[in-house]
């Protein structure tokens, strides 16, 4: 029962982050974001 839970846990978190990447990529892929990160 242990592992199951834990295992769900992993998949929420998993589908969160797959869910949130093509929203977020609008920000981070841009080409100002490019040049402000380009230094470090």
């Amino acid at each position: 029962m242990f592992l199951k839970q834990k295992e769900g846990k992993a998949n929420d978190k998993l589908f969160t982050h797959l869910a949130s990447e093509k929203v977020l990529s609008r920000d981070w892929e841009s080409p100002e974001d490019d040049e402000a990160w380009k230094n470090l």
